[in-house]
């Protein structure tokens, strides 16, 4: 399959995970302490050799998150949960239950964009309500807090149906005789 990915597509997946980068970015200087010295701060130094292993592994955690979102983008869910289940044939046989496991992944991938639907919906409520997204970061958290409450009921709500659906259509996870 051809992934079409392009800059401003890798860069809309990127922006969600920039804070974590640059935090990991940021601990690899501050823990890196050898080398060639270019600024210090105290009894803290920020090395040569620092900020080139911190660029090495930006760019190694950049090539694994676009490798991801490439084979994320070209592999359907179904079959991926159908070769875990099938890597998982050897447990299986060992007598550990692992269609529970391989059903809850399943259900797990399928609720994810009801979620993220779930989600776009209360925000634009509270936006027909003049609730503001935008401000200081500390105003938007805020708002996105709000968010929480309801999206974890709505969650539960559809949870709860799921389970009942399935209990009323007795599905198992059983093992098979």
């Amino acid at each position: 399959c051809a992934v079409r990915l392009d800059a401003r597509g890798f860069a809309g997946v990127l922006r969600p995970l920039a804070p974590i980068l640059v935090v990991t970015v940021f601990m690899q200087v501050l823990y890196l302490q050898q080398g060639t010295v270019l600024v210090r701060l105290g009894s803290l130094a920020i090395t040569l050799d620092a900020l080139e292993a911190s660029a090495r592994m930006l760019v190694c955690l950049l090539s694994v998150m676009l490798v991801s979102v490439a084979f994320m983008r070209c592999t359907p869910t179904e079959d991926l949960v159908f070769a875990l289940q099938w890597m998982l044939t050897p447990l299986r046989k060992a007598g550990l239950r692992t269609d529970a496991f391989v059903f809850a992944l399943n259900v797990a991938f399928r609720f994810v964009p009801v979620l993220v639907e779930e989600f776009r919906q209360l925000k634009r409520a509270q936006e027909a309500r003049l609730g503001g997204f935008d401000g200081s970061v500390r105003q938007r958290l805020g708002a996105y807090t709000r968010l929480f409450a309801p999206l974890v009921r709505s969650s539960f709500r559809r949870a709860d149906a799921l389970a009942e659906a399935s209990v009323t259509r007795a599905f198992g996870c059983g093992i098979a005789p």
